[in-house]
């Protein structure tokens, strides 16, 4: 029999992710997702649903993550498997959690990394620019010596 337990969300992180290295020395990440529907009711008035997601990557995948500089408010989309397990309450009671183990991710807005390499980029363009501006003869004419080819 086949066998099918994927879940993909798109939404945005609640929190920075928490990290933990596992007695192995395998990193695992912690976050939170927020998806938010966006409807209408019956009378007319806009509604909005939010539902968070517990997602835990494990090595390979929270290296990536991290390697991204996911932060808080970021957008992203995960495609992972739902995993469920049970726990003991200090009270003696039973509970069981949900989360979803993060298999593909794709970030959907610049993290830290990627804002301050982005950051970085326009301001090494931004000096190139001054120094050829420096550089180009008045009058915008070059000799065939100034070709440095």
């Amino acid at each position: 029999m086949a066998y099918l337990n994927r879940i993909e969300l798109i939404g945005n992180l609640g929190a920075d992710p928490e990290e933990f290295v596992t007695t192995s020395g395998k990193v695992v990440l912690k976050m939170s997702l927020a998806t938010t529907k966006r409807y209408k009711d019956a009378g007319g008035e806009r509604r909005e649903q939010t539902e968070w997601h517990s997602l835990t990557a494990w090595g390979g995948t929270a290296e990536r993550l991290k390697s991204f500089g996911v932060c808080k408010g970021q957008a992203m989309f995960v495609s992972g498997e739902m995993h469920y397990s049970q726990f003991t309450r200090k009270d003696g009671s039973k509970g069981t959690s949900a989360e979803v183990r993060v298999g593909e991710f794709q970030l959907l807005s610049p993290g830290r990394a990627a804002a301050s390499t982005v950051g970085s980029v326009i301001e090494a363009r931004k000096a190139y620019e001054r120094r050829q501006a420096q550089a180009e003869p008045q009058g915008g004419y070059m000799d065939d010596e100034d070709i440095p080819f």
